[in-house]
């Protein structure tokens, strides 16, 4: 039963858990933008912080996420802290929906990258 509830399938749950969450922002219509943004920038760079796990315990496929988790940071988060600024952007609904794809895109390389945690290579 302990194969079960290995490292590959711990940790594929919990990058399906983030996607899930990622995916409820886009139907959140929150009061404040700026919040929003901050809390998407923090989980996503922690998120770029746990895909050196992944990588570390044999989930290679996870070392393209990064990738996705930065330019999704910049593309969603960039139209929030403008505004905040006071520069309103008059597609940035339009912006962050394309940033919460990239976003969604790193979650699903994650999921998929951990297919080969601990595997004998």
């Amino acid at each position: 039963m302990s194969a079960v509830w290995s490292r590959s399938v711990w940790m594929r749950l919990g990058a399906t858990q983030a996607c899930c969450a990622a995916m409820l922002f886009l139907l959140a219509r929150p009061a404040e933008k700026l919040l929003l943004a901050s809390q998407i920038q923090f989980m996503h760079g922690m998120a770029t912080i746990a895909c050196c796990t992944f990588m570390g315990v044999g989930g290679t496929g996870a070392r393209k996420a990064p990738k996705f988790f930065q330019t999704g940071i910049g593309v969603f988060c960039l139209p929030a802290w403008s505004e905040a600024l006071g520069h309103a952007w008059p597609y940035a609904n339009i912006v962050q929906l394309g940033g919460t794809a990239i976003l969604l895109t790193g979650w699903l390389t994650m999921i998929h990258g951990g297919r080969t945690i601990d595997r004998a290579q």
